[in-house]
């Protein structure tokens, strides 16, 4: 789960991954995660690696990466990486 400080930057993500051929699904982000109304992009883990990679190419701005990783029918996200792209504006 890709999560992003403004949906703008989450669409722009998303866009971009479709054009590469990719699946994302568009969702919102859980309130334990963030606060507000916030999106979020799942993937596969398998595609995360692809991902990172894209969005240090187009310069996208992605807060943390998660792990979803459910248990007794919960959800529990487990950081994968913090990052923050771009440092342009």
């Amino acid at each position: 789960m890709f999560i992003f400080n403004s949906t703008n930057q989450g669409m722009l993500l998303y866009n971009e991954m479709k054009k590469e051929g990719l699946n994302p699904l568009m969702t919102s982000t859980p309130c334990g995660l963030r606060r507000g109304c916030n999106q979020s992009i799942i993937i596969s883990l398998e595609q995360v690696e692809k991902v990172i990679e894209l969005v240090e190419k187009k310069e996208i701005k992605v807060v943390n990466i998660y792990k979803i990783v459910k248990k007794n029918n919960q959800n529990t996200y487990v950081p994968i990486k913090k990052i923050i792209s771009s440092t342009k504006n």
